[in-house]
């Protein structure tokens, strides 16, 4: 078993080599005052937040393994639950489980950024008027992230999350005005300059896979409005170009997101006289026949890959897992971390807020060494 690592502590080490500061860090998300209590251990921020934080600086947590209490295990459950609904269509079923979620008042808003997320998708397969599309993306970034001040986009540090949600944000603006070629110029100059600030920044490139392919995909569908009013073929050798780092940085770390979405655009606008264009054709026709043999959904809108980063258990679940391994009963269990056996029996019915330190102790018993 691997070391547990104190978030706080995992946090401070980070940002103190990347060079960030705590108002660098925390704009948009926390108070400067609150993010400085997170890195002293004062405060645990969840899941969704956790994984943010970390990400602004670079650092991915996908090889992290993430116990979380049963409360924030049940929320983590109910947002794949929310996808799996809308990728069976059951759009009344995901509009209600939204709706009882927009209704708590003390929802953070992270988690808040997310259904907004998932509300905008939500629209889009429904084919709600594009206006609507946009106004809940623009509301998900917003969540963290002043809209209105991105002429200082220099200063921001941007998760793989909130690079993802202005990726859709832009492409729904560009909808809205689809006709106006100047505008269009100015919302693929807000795309380039994204795109090459996740090339120049220190990012996991397993960050970089998450984010950079939406942003090639969505650069060239933007692209493409401005080529049916427009023949400039500057921008088809610039779509090929993101999509060629795109398909880059999925081969590094062999993730396949977006992956049919950027071929079909390299076939679409590779020259037919470039030994590219038939590349782009044999792997996309490839990737839909493996896709279609093994009944893979290509269908990027239901997938929730850039939620999902630490592998995640219950804290009660692996406690119990591994106590059953070791071969021991709740009573040993107690004994070894020096608490009651009504303590573990709590803990792994996911009833119990149990102090940290009797977590510690009751992880160090099982062997899952601090």
């Amino acid at each position: 078993m691997g070391n547990i690592v104190d978030f706080h502590a995992l946090l401070g080490s980070c940002r103190k080599r990347k060079c960030v500061s705590l108002k660098e860090l925390s704009k948009g998300l926390y108070t400067v005052g609150m993010m400085s209590q997170i890195e002293k251990g004062k405060y645990l921020p969840d899941y969704l937040g956790r994984n943010i934080i970390l990400s602004r600086l670079g650092v991915s947590s996908d090889d992290f393994m993430d116990l979380l209490s049963s409360e924030e295990y049940d929320r983590f459950l109910n947002r794949i639950d929310l996808f799996d609904r809308l990728k069976k269509k059951d759009y009344k079923g995901v509009q209600e489980v939204l709706d009882s979620y927009f209704n708590n008042l003390n929802i953070n808003k992270v988690e808040l950024q997310c259904l907004y997320d998932i509300k905008g998708r939500l629209f889009f397969e429904q084919k709600r008027s594009v206006y609507e599309v946009y106004d809940m993306f623009k509301k998900a970034c917003m969540c963290t992230i002043d809209l209105n001040d991105l002429k200082n986009r220099k200063s921001y540090l941007f998760s793989h999350v909130e690079y993802f949600l202005l990726f859709h944000y832009l492409f729904t603006k560009a909808l809205i005005r689809q006709d106006d070629i100047l505008y269009l110029k100015s919302i693929l100059a807000e795309y380039e300059f994204l795109l090459e600030d996740i090339e120049a920044k220190k990012i996991d490139l397993i960050l970089k896979a998450k984010c950079y392919p939406p942003g090639a995909y969505l650069y060239y569908r933007v692209a493409e409005l401005l080529l049916k009013n427009s023949n400039q073929s500057i921008y088809r050798e610039k779509i090929i170009n993101y999509i060629d780092k795109a398909l880059l940085y999925l081969s590094y770390t062999g993730n396949h997101y977006y992956i049919i979405e950027l071929l079909e655009g390299g076939v679409k606008h590779a020259s037919v006289y470039d030994g590219k264009h038939n590349k782009y054709q044999e792997c996309c026709m490839l990737f839909k026949e493996l896709y279609g043999i093994y009944g893979i959904d290509d269908n990027m809108i239901y997938n929730d890959y850039i939620y999902r980063n630490s592998i995640v258990y219950s804290l009660g679940e692996f406690v119990k897992c591994r106590r059953t391994i070791l071969g021991l009963s709740r009573a040993d269990l107690a004994h070894k971390a020096n608490c009651s056996e009504k303590t573990i029996m709590r803990i792994e019915n996911n009833k119990n807020k149990t102090q940290k330190a009797i977590v510690y102790d009751i992880l160090n018993a099982l062997k899952v060494y601090r």
